[in-house]
């Protein structure tokens, strides 16, 4: 099996080690937490997606894959026809779903949950997702989706910045140890990662209940390990740990 995570700006994709073996691991740019990362490219490099997907090794292999980008999934439905499923809302019985608006809910955030809460042996999870957008979600010991926020990925906190006050120079996304800052660089540093910071942890105490297990992954996750004074658990592939938990789920009931 091979899956895809197409986000808001980048498409991953993957195969669990336990799924392949010979050759085909030879593909693999990536190997960590026992999943084998083959690309992770732009949008714009949807044909390298493809190119390798059609690839001898590859070409057999159904295609699992979590989508929030509609024109993408179509680029994708039109290349690969019937060896692509899309996970869809359809799939989550009404009973695991508190959520008022299910039909706009990007599965993403849901798989995310599902694989943070595989791996914490059913435990209640909050998940952070780090990427262009930053969700932060709850997911409770009984597999319930409860909800969460979306906001905005630190990208957009630099961006909105250097948009609207081009002279503030660029600041490495870290946080100083002096305070209250001392420098107009590490006024920036503290304004940007340290409000960025300060609010996801704000979400995240508003949300917790019964010690869920905080989890972090996505592309600027490496930021969030600055949060202080909570433990953190890092994974950088939970949304593939969602899907592949959901596809050995089905085969089960089988």
């Amino acid at each position: 099996m091979i899956y895809l995570d197409v986000g808001n700006s980048f498409i991953k994709m993957a195969s669990h080690a336990g799924d392949i073996t010979g050759d085909e691991a030879g593909l693999h740019q990536n190997e960590t937490e026992n999943w084998i990362v083959h690309l992770r490219a732009p949008h714009a490099d949807l044909n390298k997606v493809l190119s390798l997907l059609n690839t001898e090794l590859l070409t057999q292999m159904p295609v699992m894959a979590c989508s929030v980008v509609e024109s993408v999934s179509e680029a994708l439905r039109n290349a690969l026809g019937s060896r692509i499923t899309f996970a869809r809302r359809e799939w989550i019985p009404d009973s695991l779903l508190d959520y008022h608006s299910p039909d706009t809910l990007g599965m993403d955030r849901f798989m995310a949950c599902l694989g943070a809460w595989s791996l914490s042996k059913r435990e209640s999870v909050i998940v952070i997702d780090a990427g262009t957008a930053t969700t932060i979600d709850l997911m409770t010991g009984e597999g319930v989706f409860r909800g969460g926020v979306i906001m905005p990925g630190i990208k957009l906190f630099e961006q909105g910045l250097q948009h609207f006050a081009p002279a503030l120079p660029k600041v490495p996304r870290e946080l100083p140890s002096q305070w209250p800052p001392k420098s107009t660089v590490q006024a920036l540093q503290w304004g940007i990662t340290g409000s960025y910071l300060e609010a996801v942890k704000a979400h995240v105490s508003a949300m917790q209940q019964d010690s869920a297990r905080i989890w972090i992954t996505g592309g600027d996750a490496d930021v969030l390990a600055q949060i202080r004074n909570v433990e953190l658990h890092y994974h950088p592939n939970l949304v593939f740990e969602g899907l592949r938990a959901w596809v050995n789920h089905q085969a089960d009931q089988r």
